[in-house]
């Protein structure tokens, strides 16, 4: 683990305290990747960020799980680039092959179900499923047993 953080740091990343990577994660561009601590990457992950990506403190994500700060204008002739940041708020949890699209910002504490596409925001302590992502509930630490 003190190697992953290492090279990517070499290369730019900035990477919190008790940052953990599973093997075979794909990170564009480690210079623009941010992660805070606490930060949790599972196995075959990708990270398109050709714009930001930042993971604040207390994040994970699942195996499988896409991120994308890169996409396609579809309605333009040329298929120009239609790239925008994402942000990955502080306690989320994105499950397994989650997606998250260009220009979203996932909530504090919130959670994307295993499949969910998200491509629009994703509000504070709610959790989202399907395709397009949509509200299936709220998330309630409080309930834990």
């Amino acid at each position: 683990m003190r190697f992953k953080r290492a090279i990517l740091r070499a290369f730019g990343a900035t990477i919190g305290s008790g940052f953990y990577i599973r093997p075979r994660v794909n990170i564009h561009f480690p210079w623009k990747l941010t992660c805070g601590d606490n930060v949790w990457i599972g196995e075959s992950t990708t990270i398109l960020n050709l714009e930001q990506v930042e993971l604040e403190s207390n994040v994970a994500l699942a195996h499988e799980v896409y991120i994308a700060a890169a996409g396609h204008d579809v309605n333009d002739p040329l298929f120009s680039y239609a790239n925008a940041p994402v942000l990955v708020q502080t306690g989320a949890w994105l499950a397994t092959r989650s997606y998250v699209g260009p220009g979203v910002t996932v909530g504090r504490g919130a959670v994307l179900a295993a499949g969910a596409v998200a491509v629009r925001d994703v509000d504070d302590w709610t959790i989202v499923g399907g395709v397009p992502a949509k509200k299936i509930g709220k998330r309630d630490l409080g309930r834990a047993k």
